[in-house]
């Protein structure tokens, strides 16, 4: 059943997805009271994006104290986005690795240890989803974490293709 209500909130998102998809990063803070529907719309803005080719990686993060893993939500996430993406999309960002963990932990791939090591290889990995196509980042129930997320980036005019 398509969600009723919340036009201009969903027209926000689909407009950050959009330009996002074009070369401009953007970001959102959902925000209101429990069981008001925020999963559920970002959940569909996602689903129609999906539909024009652009990726989403979704995770959530879990109650502080229940596990010890400050970037849970993003591992799910790119575990997630391995089991629904297409063979030629996980080669394309896994190289010869069987899933996302033998990425995270694969010295030879992340010289770094420990959690700067599976930090670096989390932005690898978001990295080259993003560069093989448009990708929908989302960190669901974030009010679980003590986490401030901060994003600065250059306007467009600025932005320039990354070195190969």
């Amino acid at each position: 059943m398509p969600m009723a209500g919340r036009v201009a909130e969903r027209r926000l998102l689909e407009e950050v997805v959009d330009r996002a998809a074009a070369g401009v990063p953007g970001a959102v803070l959902v925000h209101g009271e429990a069981g008001i529907g925020k999963t559920r719309m970002v959940s569909e803005v996602c689903a129609a994006a999906g539909a024009c080719g652009i990726t989403t990686v979704w995770g959530s993060c879990v109650r502080v104290g229940a596990i010890e893993a400050p970037y849970h939500p993003l591992v799910k996430g790119l575990e997630a986005w391995a089991l629904d993406a297409s063979e030629a999309d996980r080669t394309a960002v896994l190289g010869s690795s069987r899933s996302v963990e033998d990425v995270l932990s694969d010295p030879g791939r992340n010289p770094a240890t420990g959690l700067v090591g599976r930090l670096v290889a989390i932005e690898r990995l978001v990295e080259g989803i993003a560069l093989h196509a448009p990708t929908i980042l989302v960190v669901d129930d974030v009010q679980w974490q003590p986490l401030a997320i901060l994003c600065a980036y250059r306007p467009p005019a600025c932005v320039r293709e990354p070195a190969r």
